[in-house]
């Protein structure tokens, strides 16, 4: 893994690549369907190769001053959505906690009519991810209907927009189609669910409120986004109701012995992967050398770099599962749950003390860190959060030797995942979905990349920028122009 100077020159190389990129967008000012694919591929550079801005202004003055023909959506379409609550998502996936919020919120809030667009639907969607049992709620899946060109799915999209009593965005970082599409409906009840608070992302110019799962994302957007805090609100990420599944059965079924202590950990394999030179390895190493202690990870895969090294060291005693559609089994078997790190999977967490297990989360110089860490409002930090890695050896080392410890937290994190869970989370989106906002100017024209630490790190848990897919395509198709430029610098810059 790449080490602080390495993440530092990546930092900066994705900098100048992002803004060379932006560049090729006053070349396009006239021309709808190239302006938008480029916004996209600027947009997703910047998601996944972090060059110290958390927003491009380039990119977002363009899109809001984008003007996209009017298109009415036919009449039995326009009916299905017409004063519904209307779910705007790129992409729907059957695992991860994106598509399921959007499941849960459409079964909580069962009073309200629900809809879904989908924007850029690239797998077979089963409509069970999006869709709790018995309820209509129409889907709409541009691709799937043939509109592949990104100004004919923006204006379509900005139509159906148009008939929705309020419309929520749920989108990817670099959805340009949907951003355009919401820059059209002026007079709209626009929400943009701040789901990847720790990337850049577009939209935010956007006249929307902006709702976010945790009070760091509201800091983050004031201060590296240009969003004003009265535009946003906070509403907890909602869990489902745990699965009533056997402890012993579950155990028995995993094959894991009484007298094993069982920690778990879910998320996908690059939230573990070492950041100068940290990681868990050492910690779980330790609790390893107690011959009771077994370890599981869904997500990463045996060949996992960190998960890969312990199975060696501990042969028998760590499993490294990959992606599982459901480890509601493995929850209900493990004593204790491990966040992530050094990036935390905040849904997974919670998942895991909606059923009472006891989770442990290192979350070391967490004012200038916090957006990599899991937030919990209705559990104090102390509870479960570490702030360096002898804190956290030592709360994992006494939960592994004392189960009356490990009981009593299950019970004050049950009692503190409530606003988490049905009614009290019904509760607080309505509230939410009632109050009056402020609407005040973007303020982010003017931001421009920085070199903090966060930024250094957030370099190196993303994509290395000599390998992207975006800028390979670019060279791939020949390209001329200043996309030719751009593809030039990127190979001289890292020969």
């Amino acid at each position: 893994m790449p080490d602080l100077a390495m993440m530092r020159r990546r930092l900066q190389a994705s900098a100048r690549l992002q803004a060379m990129a932006q560049s090729v967008l006053d070349q396009r000012r006239d021309d709808p369907e190239a302006l938008l694919r480029t916004a996209e591929y600027v947009g997703a550079f910047a998601w996944e190769c972090h060059g110290g801005a958390f927003v491009l202004p380039t990119v977002e003055e363009a899109l809001r001053e984008l003007r996209l023909a009017p298109c009415t959506p036919g009449a039995s379409q326009a009916g299905a959505i017409k004063g519904r609550t209307l779910h705007v998502l790129t992409e729907a996936y059957p695992v991860g906690g994106h598509t399921r919020l959007v499941r849960r919120w459409i079964e909580l809030m069962g009073d309200d009519g629900h809809a879904v667009v989908l924007v850029r639907q690239r797998q077979p969607l089963d409509p069970a991810w999006l869709v709790p049992e018995g309820r209509h709620v129409p889907i709409v899946d541009l691709l799937a209907e043939g509109i592949l060109p990104h100004q004919a799915r923006a204006e379509r999209l900005a139509g159906l927009m148009g008939e929705a009593r309020r419309v929520i965005l749920h989108i990817h970082p670099d959805d340009a189609v949907a951003v355009a599409a919401a820059h059209q409906v002026a007079g709209t009840d626009l929400r943009f669910l701040n789901h990847a608070d720790h990337v850049a992302w577009l939209g935010a110019a956007l006249p929307a409120v902006f709702l976010n799962l945790r009070q760091a994302g509201i800091r983050l957007g004031a201060a590296r986004r240009g969003i004003p805090p009265s535009s946003c609100d906070v509403v907890p990420i909602p869990i489902p109701d745990p699965p009533q599944i056997d402890r012993g059965e579950a155990r028995a079924r995993l094959g894991v012995g009484g007298r094993e202590v069982l920690l778990l950990t879910v998320a996908t394999g690059y939230k573990y992967l070492p950041i100068e030179g940290r990681s868990l390895e050492a910690s779980l190493s330790k609790a390893l050398e107690r011959s009771e202690v077994r370890v599981m990870a869904v997500g990463p895969g045996p060949e996992h770099p960190l998960f890969g090294r312990l199975a060696a060291r501990f042969p028998g005693r760590v499993q490294a599962l990959g992606v599982l559609p459901d480890p509601s089994i493995h929850r209900a078997a493990a004593d204790i749950y491990l966040d992530s790190y050094p990036f935390c999977s905040p849904t997974s967490m919670l998942e895991s003390a909606a059923l009472g297990t006891p989770v442990v989360s290192l979350q070391p110089d967490r004012e200038a860190l916090e957006v990599l860490y899991s937030e919990c409002p209705g559990l104090p930090r102390e509870a479960y959060a570490a702030q360096d890695e002898e804190a956290y050896q030592r709360m994992l080392g006494d939960l592994l030797s004392d189960p009356g410890l490990r009981e009593r937290r299950s019970q004050e994190q049950r009692d503190g995942m409530a606003i988490h869970l049905g009614t009290a989370w019904r509760e607080a989106l309505a509230a939410h979905l009632a109050r009056t906002f402020g609407r005040p100017r973007w303020d982010g024209a003017n931001l421009r990349p920085q070199e903090e630490h966060l930024d250094a790190l957030l370099a190196g848990l993303g994509h290395d920028p000599r390998f992207h897919p975006k800028l390979k395509r670019w060279m791939s198709l020949g390209i001329r122009g200043p996309l030719a430029v751009l593809a030039e610098r990127y190979r001289t810059w890292f020969r």
